[in-house]
């Protein structure tokens, strides 16, 4: 359900924008290769630590941001505050439509 609730909050605030829900990691590797510069990767309380998350590393590589949300803290090793974001924030309609007011406020022209 939450993923379900992100893509109708990114929806509303992100005219044209297309989303791709997964929910095992071979299914978010192979979307990952489809999608088109510039995305933001968003994860929603990942079960693997991120430093070395085969992931995180790909859509690095491709360029792409990666914005984290858990309930738990985030570790600041792994975050570098360009490429990827994390916050720790409760899930609900709410948080999550902050989030993204937030990132698509801030993020970069084009």
């Amino acid at each position: 359900m939450i993923a379900e609730d992100a893509a109708q909050i990114i929806t509303e605030q992100v005219g044209g924008a297309d989303i791709d829900c997964v929910a095992t990691l071979p299914e978010a590797m192979d979307a990952l290769q489809r999608v088109p510069v510039p995305v933001a990767l968003l994860m929603i309380e990942p079960r693997r630590p991120l430093m070395g998350h085969p992931l995180v590393s790909a859509a690095r590589k491709r360029g792409l941001s990666v914005i984290v949300m858990t309930e738990a803290d985030v570790p600041d090793e792994a975050l570098d505050g360009k490429t990827l974001l994390g916050t720790r924030l409760p899930f609900t309609s709410q948080s999550l439509g902050t989030l993204i007011s937030q990132v698509v406020r801030d993020r970069l022209p084009g």
